[in-house]
């Protein structure tokens, strides 16, 4: 058989694989509801014309504008199956959004003084120096710079609930894959596993960072953000579902071809290194409870879509929530500065990294913070539009990078939104509900 038609064949199975179980599977109705400020409709309508064409299956989206929530939009189902909607009190994992979490953690202990990003991670963590890691600093650590996507040696996620120590002990003795400083790329996992072990290191209280975040900032911001998920959420935890890669999704990708390239037919790429220890990173896993509880900084949150917009919305609006501070504008300053940019050496594209947080551009040139996970969650934090957001969705696709298609339809709309009220210098009022 020639190429042509072998190529045709494997064309048109991923089409009937793909395509043909959803035709036949049964559809429930559209469900829907949220609040959209005036001014911000259209945010809104996008949102629902999506749950109704069935682009958004189940998550939400939630916007923040100096300091008041101006979206709130939640829809379709947290289990499809069982018909039961999401609804505004729904959990959901957002994977590597929790890096934008995490980040501000870390943010919160260089404000009060126990860490510093100059200095190098070996004054907090002496075992840290070993392979020359020495002169590594807290900052190229964050950044993605220190060399240190992958771990050699075997461990278990769930050492992290059990066994800290031991995961000290295995990341602390890691080699570089590349020198420190040289180069940039993903510490997709193990960035949470050294922001850990810093936190542990240097809190007064020896917490974890997921505790360390849970008390000194979600429960008194009152945040419905957690880093592991507490057992006794589970009740309202959306249910993940497995995302298997088709060729013709892929196809629609090109910002992923060379790492699915280097991953699929090279096992000693360092991506295919960074995704194969812990070896639960690669199973499906998300839906059992034991593996929620992971206090994993890299990609164990679970929020509500309006927990981790107002989360965000705060960053972006002076650091403030009703007179309490959160961070200064010292401290969001150094989040929202871009420490790298250009070719990853994991992903095999162009990404710039801050102090634990992915950067980008606003429309007016701009720099935003915060971090795009798994699938489609997006949480960021625009300072200078003081517009806070986030999205989230438990039918992830291909795009983990805060590039999917759909979601970029509403952020773009917040920005249109947010532009035209600058103009305007509309004052808020009250609301409307969407049905």
């Amino acid at each position: 058989m020639s190429f042509f038609y072998s190529s045709l064949l494997v064309a048109f199975t991923a089409f009937f694989v793909t395509y043909i179980p959803n035709l036949l599977n049964k559809r429930l109705p559209p469900h829907g509801e949220g609040f959209a400020a005036p001014g911000w409709r259209q945010v809104a309508d996008i949102y629902r014309e999506q749950l109704d064409n069935g682009e958004q299956r189940g998550g939400g989206i939630s916007v923040f504008y100096e300091g008041k929530q101006v979206v709130a939009f939640t829809g379709g189902y947290a289990h499809y199956e069982s018909e039961w909607k999401w609804e505004k009190d729904t959990l959901s994992c957002i994977y590597s959004s929790t890096k934008a979490v995490s980040a501000v953690a870390i943010a919160l202990l260089v404000q009060r003084g126990f860490l510093d990003y100059k200095s190098p991670v070996k004054k907090y963590w002496p075992e840290f120096r070993l392979h020359n890691k020495g002169k590594t600093t807290v900052e190229e650590l964050l950044s993605h710079q220190a060399g240190l996507p992958a771990i050699d040696e075997e461990f278990s996620a769930f050492d992290l609930l059990n066994q800290p120590e031991k995961i000290g002990r295995i990341i602390g003795a890691q080699k570089p894959i590349w020198k420190p400083g040289d180069g940039h790329g993903y510490h997709g996992f193990t960035l949470g596993l050294y922001e850990d072990q810093l936190v542990r290191r240097v809190d007064p209280l020896h917490r974890s960072l997921s505790q360390f975040f849970a008390e000194e900032i979600a429960q008194p911001f009152g945040l419905d953000v957690f880093i592991g998920l507490p057992k006794e959420e589970n009740y309202r935890t959306a249910f993940a579902y497995p995302h298997e890669i088709s060729v013709i999704e892929l196809m629609q990708a090109p910002n992923y071809w060379n790492a699915a390239v280097a991953l699929f037919t090279d096992p000693y790429s360092i991506i295919s290194r960074a995704v194969s220890n812990p070896p639960e990173i690669d199973k499906p896993l998300m839906n059992n409870p034991l593996y929620r509880e992971i206090p994993s900084p890299s990609t164990h949150g679970f929020a509500t879509v309006h927990g981790l917009g107002n989360f965000m919305g705060i960053l972006a609006n002076g650091g403030a929530d009703q007179d309490v501070q959160l961070l200064e504008a010292d401290t969001i300053n150094l989040l929202n500065e871009p420490l790298v940019s250009g070719l990853d050496l994991v992903l095999l594209n162009n990404q710039s990294y801050g102090r634990g947080v992915s950067i980008k551009k606003n429309p007016e040139g701009g720099f935003l913070f915060g971090a795009p996970g798994h699938g489609g969650q997006v949480a960021y934090a625009d300072p200078e539009f003081h517009l806070g957001w986030a999205h989230v969705t438990n039918h992830p696709s291909v795009f983990a990078m805060g590039d999917d298609p759909k979601y970029l339809r509403l952020e773009k709309a917040i920005y249109e939104c947010a532009m035209k009220i600058r103009r305007q210098n509309e004052g808020f009022d009250e609301g409307e509900f969407i049905g």
